[in-house]
């Protein structure tokens, strides 16, 4: 049984768009919380009553930080499988860092028996009650990216851009928790980005990386409208992309932040604080980011130095050892990576249940 319904909950929406006139028909299709379109009642009872048979031999089910707020089918599914007495194991790759775009509310951090984290950084931040239950493993995804990241065939090569951004852009699968349009983050992170695009994507050799599918925001849209020139990358790996600019600068608090800290190229970081805001140990790391002139909580400043210290020379730049020692420590309690992750993942899934587990 199938336990995806991203095509089901396309097609309503689309229907729905195209039902309504516009821009009504836009608004509604985008934001409608999900379990409006999904039927939730009936897909619990289609699992209940048939796909839960198809899991009897499962003993630990592992989900990766949004199970719970995932869209209806196999949100239903993770949460019927804890109630029958599963063991739930909550992978937790996104900083701690609680905003009202990914809320810190997650089910798993109530929900799961044990927790699994890309880094001692996270432990830092956690009760000693949830330590009990929280250990760290490398994260295959990661030691394979900067494996792939730092072959030779990626060295001197000729870069597009001298400049990229990745952007945020709204994730549809929270919408039940939140609206995406949330009027003071979305302001303020607006009036940062105007600020920098005004500078960046003005006559200069930078492009911005936006996811292919909007839910909320609608980057492109916006940017194409502001900023007509702009190159505006749609398709293709934020990573892949990532290795044809000479930096890289993340306006948010996200899983581009852990790729670039496991990819160890250089890049800049810059949001607001307030609304963009990790566990207390992860708050003292962006401390030392800002002394090591990687992070810039004001847009204004990260122009400035950019312009004055880091394009002259990037390299040059990136490789201070002070620099360095720095991102790599970072690297180390956040985006943990290692030749034998795929090997230490293996004996983690050959481990027996704990006992009590059905």
């Amino acid at each position: 049984m199938s336990i995806s319904s991203n095509y089901q909950d396309k097609k309503k929406r689309a229907q729905l768009r195209e039902s309504l006139p516009k821009p009504y028909g836009e608004l509604f299709s985008g934001t409608l919380p999900l379990f409006d379109l999904e039927g939730l009642a009936r897909v619990v009872k289609a699992i209940k009553d048939s796909g839960l048979r198809a899991y009897k031999s499962i003993k630990r089910v592992y989900t990766h930080g949004q199970a719970f707020s995932d869209d209806g089918a196999r949100r239903v599914c993770f949460a019927l499988l804890a109630d029958e007495g599963k063991e739930i194991i909550a992978i937790q790759h996104g900083i701690g860092h609680a905003y009202f775009a990914h809320s810190g509310l997650f089910p798993e951090r109530v929900i799961a028996d044990e927790h699994i984290y890309w880094g001692n950084g996270y432990l830092r931040g956690v009760d000693s009650a949830e330590t009990l239950k929280a250990r760290v493993l490398p994260s295959i995804y990661l030691s394979r990216l900067k494996q792939w990241s730092s072959h030779p065939a990626h060295s001197g090569k000729r870069k597009k851009w001298d400049v990229l951004f990745v952007v945020l852009e709204e994730n549809r699968y929270i919408k039940w928790l939140y609206s995406p349009l949330f009027p003071d983050l979305a302001r303020d992170y607006f009036k940062r980005q105007n600020k920098l695009f005004d500078y960046f994507l003005q006559g200069r050799n930078a492009a911005v990386k936006v996811y292919p599918v909007t839910y909320g925001w609608g980057q492109f849209s916006w940017i194409k409208s502001h900023y007509p020139r702009a190159r505006i990358l749609t398709t293709g790996k934020f990573v892949k992309c990532a290795l044809n600019a000479r930096i890289v600068i993340t306006d948010y608090l996200g899983t581009s932040f852990i790729e670039m800290l496991a990819m160890g190229i250089p890049f800049l970081a810059s949001w607001n604080r307030r609304w963009f805001c990790g566990i207390k140990y992860f708050e003292e790391a962006v401390d030392r980011l800002i002394e090591a002139g990687i992070f810039y909580e004001d847009p204004g400043v990260l122009i400035k130095s950019y312009t004055e210290d880091i394009a002259p020379d990037i390299l040059s730049w990136w490789n201070d050892k002070r620099r360095q020692d720095v991102i790599r420590a970072i690297a180390d309690e956040f985006a943990m990576i290692s030749p034998q992750a795929q090997q230490q993942w293996q004996s983690e899934f050959l481990r027996q249940p704990k006992i009590g587990i059905s």
